[in-house]
């Protein structure tokens, strides 16, 4: 997402689900959906904000479709460069490192948790299943 994005603001295009919709799903082999952005939003809520907004359909000229904007600047703009400036492109690699690895974290912090509670679960269980395998 994080590469979708750099690209589409190169273009000074708007930062949509739909937009960033072929570069995930081309760099993934996967199938990318709101509900993904939702679980992303979820796990880093400070990642980037998003808003719902009208725009031009592409596929009925003349009218508008519903968008799901996101904004990224509300702490990659801070961590990226410093004044008022452009952030040059290195600055803008190490933020998105940044991000990555922070998102990163929150996933494997994520899945752990879980992971305890499902055993704890078991315990609570009885814990007397038949072993593995």
């Amino acid at each position: 997402m994080l590469t979708a994005r750099g690209m589409l603001t190169q273009r000074k295009e708007l930062i949509t689900v739909s937009a960033l919709k072929p570069f995930v799903e081309a760099y993934t082999s996967r199938r990318f959906a709101v509900h993904h952005v939702q679980h992303i939003k979820a796990l880093y809520p400070e990642a980037f904000s998003w808003q719902h907004i009208r725009t031009p359909s592409t596929r009925l000229p003349g009218t508008l479709e519903l968008q799901l904007l996101l904004r990224f600047d509300c702490k990659a703009a801070s961590m990226a460069g410093s004044g008022g400036g452009a952030a040059s492109p290195g600055s803008r690699r190490r933020s998105d490192a940044v991000e990555r690895s922070a998102f990163a974290a929150r996933v494997l912090e994520y899945w752990e948790r879980t992971q305890r509670e499902a055993a704890a679960e078991a315990e609570a269980d009885g814990g007397s299943g038949s072993g593995g395998g």
